[in-house]
């Protein structure tokens, strides 16, 4: 399904500028923004915020994104606190990535869990369970 409102690349690039205020304050891989974002990039990141947002509108997918960039910030695996390996933009774009990042699967404790299941409830199930099928297939 198609997102409402701005270009696919466009809602990209604003969640790259989020990830990237994130990766400053954290020491993660930052994105290049002096170039556009690969069409891969872009296919990513947009069908995670499709897949996981209530609405498919620009507003209610970039809600999505802030949520799990705050995931992200919680999660000492992720920023490398556990490891020597930092997570970056490709990973948190992969479909088992974030699925596994919003159901809280990377350290980042049930409370982060509880306020998106609040927040999105049964969409967030629906989504999840596709997610697992679709892993099942591959």
């Amino acid at each position: 399904e198609k997102p409402k409102g701005l270009p696919r690349a466009e809602i990209a690039k604003r969640c790259a500028e989020e990830w990237n205020v994130v990766a400053a304050k954290y020491g993660l891989p930052m994105v290049d923004l002096d170039r556009p974002l690969s069409q891969a990039r872009v296919s990513a990141c947009v069908a995670r915020l499709v897949e996981f947002s209530k609405e498919k509108k620009v507003d209610a997918m970039l809600e999505v994104w802030q949520k799990a960039l705050a995931m992200v910030e919680r999660s000492k695996f992720l920023l490398g606190q556990t490891t020597d390996w930092k997570a970056d933009f490709n990973f948190v774009c992969q479909p088992k990535s974030f699925a596994k990042l919003i159901e809280g699967g990377y350290g980042n404790g049930a409370h982060g869990r509880l306020k998106l299941a609040e927040d999105h409830g049964a969409e967030l199930d629906a989504a999840l369970e596709r997610a697992r099928q679709m892993d099942k297939q591959c």
